[in-house]
């Protein structure tokens, strides 16, 4: 009797770590290079891509598709724990969502949209 309660403990446990599990807990490794994705919503809204440099600065680049223009900012990026992973570009917080080996920048979870790394 004693075992199975123990093992319904752990199983219990298990579920309840497993909702969440941080993707990494070290900045350096969401720097890289990502893809706006969506399910719905207006294309234009966000840069269609985004670069996390070594140095704590964000790159989006915008792709227009009605006038063909790319526009270029760059930003202050940061990486916090606190509550859930999160990275933060200028004055918006992304949910970090995923695994290792394929990460997730949450934007809006309504409309399926968020960035995703490639490299």
């Amino acid at each position: 009797m004693k075992r199975s309660c123990i093992a319904m403990m752990l199983l219990a446990l298990f579920i309840l770590t497993g909702c969440h599990s941080a993707v990494s807990a070290n900045p350096n490794d969401y720097v890289g290079e990502y893809v706006f994705k969506q399910n719905s919503g207006d294309l234009e809204a966000y840069p269609t891509f985004l670069i996390l440099k070594k140095d704590d600065t964000a790159v989006e680049i915008t792709f227009s598709r009605d006038t063909g223009q790319v526009t270029t900012t760059e930003k202050k990026w940061n990486f916090s724990s606190r509550n859930g992973e999160f990275i933060g570009i200028g004055n918006f917080s992304h949910p970090v969502e995923g695994s290792p080996s394929h990460i997730r920048l949450g934007i809006n979870d309504d409309l399926g949209q968020y960035y995703e790394k490639v490299r």
